[in-house]
């Protein structure tokens, strides 16, 4: 299986312009696939957007490559070249790593744990 490397451009007004990710071949070539967008900021707007105008996105192939590390290696030094995380024009809220994803603004309101409270048994678990 092969795996490339993409950048989405969004021609509507409710997101920014641009995402780049990472995802097999089959996947980006299917004509169906815009990236999976999780961040709290974004998510609901890009799922409304994709059902409603997905004629609004475009897929371009900036890569090709053997294995799903060397996809994820030149997605992470695009995004660090294009300073995604910090720029208004990107989806992109979290930095791609091979182990995961790191990078992503977490204080405040942008923590996936914002607003949650532990139970009782929970606080006196982690006390003990």
């Amino acid at each position: 299986m092969r795996y490339v490397t993409y950048l989405i451009t969004y021609s509507g007004d409710k997101l920014p312009k641009f995402y780049i990710g990472s995802t097999s071949e089959e996947k980006a070539m299917s004509g169906k696939y815009f990236g999976s967008i999780s961040s709290r900021k974004y998510k609901d707007t890009f799922i409304s957007e994709k059902e409603s105008n997905i004629e609004l996105f475009k897929l371009d192939i900036l890569s090709y490559h053997d294995n799903r590390e060397d996809a994820l290696e030149e997605e992470l030094r695009l995004q660090l070249e294009h300073n995604v995380v910090k720029s208004d024009e990107y989806m992109n809220e979290s930095l791609a790593r091979v182990n995961g994803f790191f990078g992503r603004d977490t204080s405040g309101e942008n923590h996936p744990q914002y607003g949650a409270s532990l139970s009782e048994e929970t606080r006196n678990k982690i006390s003990n």
